[in-house]
């Protein structure tokens, strides 16, 4: 084969296989896994759904938030405690989530508190009944 149908050849060859590298991701990128999707944060999703139930304006959104940290950070202290097999109080985590939702109440307007405490009521009964919220 005459050295310049080589050099046409490995041309071709090296422009086809950058062509099928491009469109099927190359070798290096194929064996790096792609990013995993970050897992929703539950607290954004609380305040989200806050937000939609009681129409929450964007003070008392950033007041639950700051809420909902304040609560996380109790109970991780309160997980950390038993974990290290100190003694800790069965109802503490129902403490620090009424903390919350007293702390969360005192920021509402009126008619924030009556909805609120609705839906609280219907969703305690659904859960006593067997049903779901």
């Amino acid at each position: 084969m005459p050295r310049a149908s080589i050099r046409r050849w490995a041309g071709h060859f090296l422009a086809l296989a950058a062509v099928v590298c491009a469109a099927q991701g190359c070798a290096a990128r194929a064996s790096t896994p792609p990013p995993k999707p970050r897992a929703p944060d539950p607290a954004e999703e609380i305040v989200a759904a806050l937000t939609q139930s009681l129409q929450l304006d964007a003070a008392q959104q950033q007041r639950t938030r700051e809420l909902m940290k304040a609560m996380a950070d109790r109970n991780d202290a309160i997980q950390a405690r038993w974990a290290r097999g100190a003694r800790v109080d069965p109802t503490a985590i129902f403490a620090s989530r009424g903390q919350f939702e007293s702390e969360l109440y005192a920021i509402l307007t009126p008619e924030q508190k009556r909805v609120y405490s609705q839906n609280k009521t219907r969703m305690m009964i659904q859960s006593k009944l067997g049903g779901h919220p």
